[in-house]
């Protein structure tokens, strides 16, 4: 289930947007959630585990660029309409978030901005009942890998390892979603990455390394299902691997 609004930003452009932008909306997110369930919040948000939350989103910043401001890489926007789009596998979690932005319209701020919120539209559910789903990037997929050393490093399509690396946050995501202890059978899952690319986007201070496009994935109908509305890749929660079906 997935919902979009409208987010105006109040005054003319130009709009000076920080490139930590995801973790600002992610902390209207998690606030929404605290103010309408506390008991929701602790559920989720005791275990400080990523893989552990059921949402992705995907913030749409619209004629923007890269200036530089105050020694500091910012977006500059020269737009007052932005969108906002958010999905979840918990139908009452998302329910929290849609209340609480609903509440919040009066009095809501964001990057220093007084906002309005407009044009809430519930999406129909869609409905995902075979085992092969072509799955289109809405906010780009992040995977990593680990080094010899255990660093962890962002990678992209093109990195030989990219598909085993993303099979196993699929996995970690059932596991958290479906069963504790789901592993997948031989051939069980398949990830054709036929029309993707490289990206950078921004992440905190960082720019890092990331995958868009179309990637088909044959999987069993639940898992598939999961992918829909919680999203594919890590960091789901924080802005990345929000997905929609194409056919």
């Amino acid at each position: 289930m997935r919902f979009s609004v409208k987010i105006i930003l109040d005054g003319n452009p130009p709009f000076f947007i920080s490139t930590s932008y995801r973790k600002d909306v992610y902390a209207i997110i998690e606030k929404s959630v605290y103010n309408e369930s506390q008991r929701m919040h602790q559920y989720y948000w005791s275990t400080h585990d990523e893989t552990a939350l059921p949402f992705s989103f995907s913030f749409l910043i619209p004629q923007h660029r890269y200036v530089e401001k105050d020694m500091k890489r910012i977006i500059q926007c020269n737009s007052n309409n932005l969108k906002f789009l958010f999905s979840s596998y918990d139908f009452e979690f998302l329910n929290h978030v849609y209340n609480g932005l609903l509440k919040s319209i009066q009095t809501q701020t964001l990057f220093g901005y007084s906002v309005s919120l407009k044009n809430f539209f519930f999406q129909k559910l869609n409905l995902i009942n075979e085992q092969i789903v072509r799955f289109k990037t809405i906010s780009p997929i992040a995977v990593t890998k680990k080094d010899k050393n255990n660093s962890v490093h962002f990678i992209t399509v093109n990195d030989a390892s990219y598909i085993k690396n993303l099979q196993r946050s699929i996995e970690s995501l059932c596991r958290r979603f479906i069963a504790h202890d789901f592993t997948f059978k031989s051939d069980e899952l398949k990830i054709i990455p036929s029309l993707c690319s490289s990206t950078q986007t921004d992440y905190f201070s960082e720019i890092i390394s990331a995958t868009r496009g179309i990637i088909e994935i044959a999987a069993p109908i639940d898992v598939l299902r999961l992918i829909h509305d919680a999203g594919l890749g890590e960091m789901r929660n924080m802005g990345f691997g929000m997905v929609e079906v194409v056919r």
